[in-house]
């Protein structure tokens, strides 16, 4: 196929049910319901337009070419044959290719087609009446060549190739009637010449008709289908990347991203850093609250883990049970210790009831931060493995705080626990 309905795809996706029937049909009618037809006729247009714009060239150059012919074989209506070739034919073809490059040539590209093809077989067909000269029985070989040229090579849509053969063999019909050279013998061979070309050619465009139209079913469900299944893994990824309660990236997606991110920032020398947090006393709300509740909990916090996260690089995960993780690139420890404060002040400012903490009477939250520019001595683990020791101090210090890690060989900014 000479062209991707993938540009129409969503529509042809709604009509689906349409193609599946059409296809179980055959694909042989010459027309598709209405919705589809439209879509097919963008679908086949394009490149329909440029074969009709190249072809009517070459046909062009050939039809002028037998000028030299009438020379040899009309001498008694050479002027003539000159005039209408050269002042009426070859100027209707130039016209016709500029109407359908116009905007808006779609609806004019079959039936300008269809007219400059009986006009041509029209001028031979004068010829044959005007001209006295023995030669011009042949000229029937060039209304021959015309139909398999229209049917076979220019492929019209086969109402129309129908349309111009039936068109061509009335015409040759009253021709040899009115050819005053023509002999019986002559007229019955060529008639029968003009007849079985016509039919063969139009039993090939039939067959090519059908081929295309069939193929264009077959290639937008093959589109659909590989649309669907890419849509599919698209989601089985987002799925496993993603945790399902909260929303936020999953520890696999953490792990993925975190080792992404370590190489970027060794090679181009810029800060990582991880705000590693824990709900406080979690087990004691889940035992008094229940798990429901602790559920919708964990979604509130993951709901400001997402919003305190702006940039597009930063990554908020929940890391596993009550564990959350904020991973952020280009930013130092200053800078990270100010997301954590803005944590926890916004998890304590959720005022989610927790009758049952030592640390507040509401959920709160402790949060370990660590953050260095990364080198070849140390590896993304150790980031995690840091902010984590710095969690556990946060935790042993009365929880509701911040603490931070300090790398061994780094110089953190001064960052006061909260």
């Amino acid at each position: 196929m000479h062209a991707n309905p993938a540009d129409n795809l969503s529509e042809l996706e709604k009509l689906e049910p349409l193609l599946q029937r059409s296809l179980r049909a055959g694909g042989r009618s010459f027309r598709f319901p209405a919705e589809l037809e439209r879509i097919y006729r963008l679908f086949i247009f394009p490149s329909r337009r440029r074969r009709y714009a190249a072809l009517a060239v070459l046909a062009l150059v050939c039809y002028d070419l037998f000028i030299v012919c009438d020379w040899f074989i009309l001498p008694d209506i050479f002027p003539i044959a000159l005039i209408v070739r050269l002042l009426v034919v070859t100027p209707a073809i130039l016209a016709g290719i500029w109407c359908t490059r116009r905007k808006g040539g779609a609806r004019l590209l079959e039936p300008v087609a269809a007219g400059l093809l009986l006009l041509s077989l029209a001028s031979l067909s004068l010829f044959m009446v005007l001209s006295r000269h023995p030669n011009v029985v042949h000229y029937y070989s060039g209304i021959a060549v015309i139909l398999m040229f229209s049917n076979m090579i220019i492929r019209q849509p086969f109402p129309y190739a129908l349309g111009v053969s039936m068109a061509a063999c009335l015409l040759y019909l009253v021709t040899v009637g009115q050819a005053p050279v023509m002999s019986t013998e002559a007229a019955f061979s060529s008639t029968t010449v003009v007849f079985t070309s016509a039919l063969f050619s139009l039993v090939g465009n039939y067959q090519m008709e059908f081929e295309h139209r069939r193929d264009f079913l077959l290639s937008a469900l093959q589109q659909i289908s590989s649309r669907k299944l890419a849509r599919m893994n698209s989601q089985l990824e987002h799925l496993s990347l993603t945790d399902g309660l909260t929303g936020l990236a999953n520890r696999r997606h953490f792990d993925q991203t975190l080792q992404r991110e370590w190489n970027v920032a060794l090679r181009n020398r810029y800060p990582l850093a991880l705000v590693f947090l824990d709900v406080d006393h979690f087990k004691n709300y889940n035992d008094h609250y229940g798990h429901p509740a602790g559920d919708v909990c964990l979604q509130r916090i993951g709901t400001v883990l997402t919003r305190v996260s702006r940039r597009a690089q930063d990554l908020p995960a929940r890391y596993g049970g009550e564990e959350f993780v904020v991973l952020l690139p280009h930013t130092d420890l200053d800078h990270a210790c100010v997301l954590a404060e803005e944590i926890r002040r916004d998890v304590q400012g959720l005022a989610i009831e927790h009758h049952y903490s030592a640390a507040a009477p509401v959920v709160t939250v402790s949060l370990g931060v660590a953050a260095f520019v990364p080198d070849k001595e140390r590896q993304a683990d150790d980031l995690v493995r840091l902010a984590d020791q710095a969690l556990y101090a946060a935790k042993d210090a009365g929880r509701n705080r911040i603490e931070i890690a300090v790398a061994p060989g780094a110089q953190p900014a001064d960052a006061p626990s909260t």
